[in-house]
């Protein structure tokens, strides 16, 4: 035999078919649930089996005195699916072109940002709103603005303070932290199930650590490892491994979603305590563009990084593990000895405290306050189309730096009815108590 031979009493690795086709295996080890083959894998207990002898180990009447065993050099190796890859080639080929074209062939004026919807109404107003200064977007939803433009009452100013979480529905809100803590309580139990499978083995969960395939960290329920043909086997371990990435995506859609609506609201009340140019997609004259999309990079980067990371988690939680068999000599046997998934209960753990985290620092966002009278108006366009009534003497607002507030004016002041403007005239604070939905002309 090639190689150096070395004495190396119970070297597990030469004689684990050996040791493991042992019948009284279970005896020795004095675990009958476990020690049989094939209730668990046997060359998890290596360590068990080797601590369990005293005396001489008898194989079959014969003493054993020491085992022999050989360096062998390892097998690495790529494998893909081509399908699975081509499917995925052809969706971001496809993903690619689609904001190429909207990127470079539109040319219309998009509305992305709320700066946008301002710019429009204050080029063009609403007269169906007319009237409807101190209206927000639950205000417009209860009333039909279609039916007669112009026909709302005058409205007390309430300065009240507001919290974040009260642009977004209580029916949102629920749905996004139902789904975060299903999740959670989804996970936790198959972290409770996958500890018990390590513990049944000498090993602990930070032995095996992140991404690791360890044969007590498999799944060898479900009969992933039995279903089907090859093929069939693997992509059915491909499907169940990456369910939690999918469901992952879907929730933080909507997390992105409420973090948006909150950060929305927030740059449309900045029109009430400070004057300043709108923040749109194209910019012309004073207008600005910062950032392309609502969430300001603060809060979009922290986004980006916190997702990558909980992707990346979770596929060091639950993973494909392929394992290929090879001969004493070291010709392949089995391509796919072992295909099934594996897991991660430390990686686990950290899913289960970073959603946790996720949860409190969403919800301790939403705790924050409002501050003035501008009603909030949300992505509802009759709400910004009502604040947007400015002087007909301010043609070019749109490109100028503006303010939300009371605008003086003869008419207003006669009636005793005040108006508040998007514009840049000066204005002055809304009063609480005072009535508005005066009409400038």
């Amino acid at each position: 035999m090639d190689g150096k031979l070395e004495p190396s009493p119970w070297e597990f690795s030469s004689n684990e078919e050996r040791i493991c086709d042992d019948p009284n295996i279970a005896q020795k080890l004095g675990d009958p649930l476990h020690g049989a083959r094939g209730t668990a894998v046997c060359e998890t207990y290596a360590p068990k089996i080797a601590a369990g002898v005293s005396g001489q180990w008898i194989f079959k009447t014969f003493p054993v005195d020491f085992c022999l065993s050989e360096l062998v050099p390892e097998r690495c190796g790529y494998s893909g699916n081509v399908p699975i890859i081509s499917i995925v080639i052809i969706c971001n080929a496809v993903k690619i072109g689609a904001m190429l074209f909207v990127a470079f062939r539109l040319h219309d004026d998009p509305l992305i940002t709320i700066g946008d919807a301002v710019e429009s109404f204050l080029d063009q107003a609403d007269e169906r709103t007319v009237g409807a200064c101190l209206h927000s977007k639950k205000d417009m939803l209860q009333n039909d603005i279609f039916d007669e433009p112009g026909t709302f009452e005058p409205r007390r100013a309430d300065l009240k303070p507001r919290k974040w979480q009260s642009v977004v529905s209580w029916r949102r809100w629920t749905i996004v932290i139902s789904l975060l803590v299903f999740a959670i309580i989804l996970v936790s139990i198959l972290l409770k199930m996958a500890i018990g499978s390590i513990e049944s083995s000498t090993q602990s969960i930070w032995s095996i650590g992140l991404g690791k395939i360890n044969a007590a960290a498999i799944i060898r329920g479900w009969s992933l490892s039995q279903r089907g043909s090859e093929s069939k086997r693997i992509l059915s371990s491909i499907l169940v491994a990456n369910v939690p990435q999918t469901i992952f995506s879907f929730i933080y859609l909507q997390i992105n979603g409420l973090l948006t609506s909150m950060w929305l609201s927030q740059e449309w009340k900045g029109f009430e305590t400070s004057r300043k140019a709108l923040r749109v997609s194209k910019p012309k004259g004073n207008q600005r563009s910062r950032h392309f999309l609502q969430l300001p990079y603060r809060v979009a980067i922290p986004m980006l990084v916190v997702g990558a990371v909980l992707h990346w988690l979770l596929s060091q939680s639950i993973f494909l593990a392929v394992v290929a068999e090879y001969s004493n000599v070291g010709e392949l046997v089995d391509p796919t000895a072992v295909g099934t998934c594996g897991f991660s209960p430390l990686a686990t753990i950290f899913v289960i405290a970073s959603a946790g985290s996720l949860i409190i620092g969403v919800t301790a966002l939403g705790q924050r306050r409002f501050k003035g009278g501008m009603p909030l108006a949300g992505s509802c366009s009759a709400a910004i189309s009502a604040a947007c009534h400015r002087p007909e003497w301010d043609k070019d607002a749109s490109q100028q730096p503006v303010q939300w507030g009371v605008v003086q004016d003869p008419k207003t002041q006669e009636s005793g009815i005040g108006h508040c403007s998007i514009t840049t005239a000066t204005v002055e604070p809304v009063q609480q108590g005072e009535m508005y939905a005066g009409i400038l002309g």
